[in-house]
């Protein structure tokens, strides 16, 4: 069975936001439930949203959920994580995920070869199909299989 994390207990933060304007772009659009809402990056490369745990999962009970704009989504997520609750560990390569360029809600389960318990997780956007780098997400879950 799986399980939605309950999204505040999730620290979330951005790489940017468009234009700065946190009060209809941000990160909390993110996981609001609402269709009609989503985080926008700013311009640039490698746009990316980080999440902190509530407490260390393993990583192969895990799946991610996306609903991108088609058009500003990535060809590629790069999946990071920090592998210990020390806050100023350093990110470590899990694996990459490959998204359509769709408005379809996807969800990947988080395949290693190592199954290791994460404190925190990064996605990192390495591939915009946005001319200008901008990434828009109108959801984004973190699902445990339990």
């Amino acid at each position: 069975m799986s399980v939605l994390l309950d999204p505040s207990s999730l620290k979330i933060k951005v790489s940017s936001t468009l234009n700065k304007d946190t009060k209809s772009f941000g990160k909390h659009f993110l996981t609001d439930g609402s269709a009609e809402t989503c985080w926008n990056s700013d311009q640039g490369q490698n746009q990316w949203i980080s999440v902190a745990l509530a407490s260390p999962k393993r990583v192969a009970s895990l799946s991610v959920g996306f609903m991108f704009q088609g058009g500003f989504s990535s060809n590629e997520v790069q999946v990071l994580a920090t592998l210990d609750a020390d806050a100023g560990s350093d990110w470590t390569s899990l694996t990459v995920l490959y998204p359509s360029d769709s408005n379809d809600h996807q969800l990947f389960p988080l395949v290693i070869s190592e199954d290791v318990s994460v404190q925190s997780l990064k996605f990192v956007f390495a591939s915009s199909t946005d001319t200008y780098g901008r990434i828009v997400v109108y959801k984004f879950e973190i699902w445990e299989n339990k």
